[in-house]
């Protein structure tokens, strides 16, 4: 994350009440790719970063084998959110 970014990120995750927290864990830790996701028609570029965990790089290789026209990359280097957050703007070049 860049450096002028934490400070702003830091306030906001710490404004997010115990329960919201344990929500979006949750959530997130529970997803599960829908039964007709291979009807999707629109195009899916599922990016990931090079330092990702296991689960999400498992989740990225899911996705990718039930929609085989997906595009995929892997930026290695990047942590989870890194690129979302600290190099926005070069999503526009992938």
């Amino acid at each position: 994350m860049k450096e002028e970014l934490f400070e702003d990120y830091y306030r906001d995750t710490c404004l997010i009440g115990k329960q919201n927290m344990i929500s979006f864990m949750k959530a997130n830790t529970s997803y599960s790719l829908k039964e007709n996701i291979e009807e999707a028609k629109t195009d899916v570029h599922v990016v990931i970063g090079g330092k990702e965990n296991r689960e999400i790089r498992r989740s990225a290789e899911l996705i990718c084998s039930r929609l085989p026209s997906s595009k995929f990359t892997c930026l290695e280097g990047l942590y989870h959110g890194e690129f979302s957050i600290s190099i926005q703007r070069s999503i526009l070049k992938l």
